[in-house]
């Protein structure tokens, strides 16, 4: 069989599907009247409160970027604002601030600024969904390319921190989901053995502990020690030729049986037969379990069949 990952609804018939909306950097708020520029919101909780910074605040965060060895993506360029605003706030406050009651930075806003500072070259970046970079003018990038499957860290500093994931319990193994915030966690904690490290290479290592080496993994959401992950126990599950229970997201799928290798194989011929959709013979990988369930009544469970991903089963089948 062979398979072709597509954006096309494809199968015998499928209920309507969910679809989702546009993806965007950040949520869309009504935005409030500015004074100019440098108009500021005189206190914080401001996450429902549209503002404009001015084009110094804009330059200082996308350098602060340039100094963290981090690609100045326009939603890193959205957050260290706020990061910025969110410590100010802490700072002529004297209370904690979270970026959360930094008011709220609509990208298009970033856009206007960026556009109209001479100090700053915005970069669109094509197909990634209207990303967008800001650099800085007669300044060298020297970047970490955050998303490099090379290593360049070394054996010692891989088994530390295998050590000291691997020790962590109760509250302290629960990361922040995404890599830039686990990465900023992480060097909050001071550990010896991530000294020294920038904010671009953590992010680097986080990428590397979750797709390579498996220190770290992901459930409900957050990044957690690789033990304690839904990596981990489908590994254990599919070693035991056992249906994993964190796919059944469905309570009908509670009920139904889980398909045998034959069943696989005649089923996903049916659907690549099917001439029901806009791209025949082309099924969406993402849609393959719900086409199973709602066509032909049967669970396809990858880790029932040996394997802990669905690509890797179709691929064997």
């Amino acid at each position: 069989l062979k398979f072709q990952p597509s954006k096309s609804a494809q199968g015998a018939q499928p209920p309507p599907r969910r679809t989702r909306g546009p993806m965007v950097t950040c949520q869309q708020q009504p935005r409030r009247q500015t004074q100019g520029a440098d108009a500021r919101p005189a206190s914080g909780g401001g996450g429902n409160v549209a503002w404009e910074p001015s084009q110094e605040d804009v330059v200082a965060s996308v350098a602060s970027l340039y100094d963290d060895g981090l690609e100045p993506l326009g939603r890193l360029v959205l957050r260290r604002i706020r990061e910025r605003h969110a410590a100010a706030l802490a700072q002529q406050t004297g209370q904690p601030c979270d970026v959360e009651d930094a008011p709220f930075l609509h990208p298009k806003t970033l856009r206007r600024v960026c556009k109209a500072c001479p100090a700053l070259r915005m970069h669109e970046l094509p197909g990634e969904g209207g990303e967008m970079k800001a650099l800085l003018v007669g300044r060298s990038p020297l970047w970490v390319d955050v998303g490099s499957p090379v290593d360049v860290y070394g054996a010692d500093m891989w088994a530390e921190a295998a050590k000291y994931f691997r020790g962590l319990r109760g509250d302290a193994r629960l990361l922040p989901g995404g890599r830039y915030a686990c990465a900023v966690m992480l060097l909050e904690r001071n550990l010896p053995f991530f000294a020294g490290r920038s904010l671009g290479e953590m992010c680097h290592i986080v990428q590397l502990a979750i797709t390579q080496k498996k220190i770290l993994g992901y459930t409900d959401g957050r990044i957690v020690p690789w033990g304690f992950s839904d990596g981990a126990e489908k590994e254990h599950c599919a070693a035991r030729c056992r249906p994993y229970s964190g796919t059944v997201r469905h309570p009908e799928s509670r009920d139904c049986p889980v398909a045998s290798w034959e069943q696989v194989r005649s089923g996903m011929a049916a659907l690549l037969w099917s001439r029901s959709g806009p791209t025949p013979g082309v099924v969406p990988l993402s849609a393959v379990k719900r086409l199973f369930r709602s066509c032909f009544g049967l669970q396809l469970s990858e880790t029932a069949l040996g394997h802990t991903t669905v690509s890797d089963l179709l691929v064997d089948g």
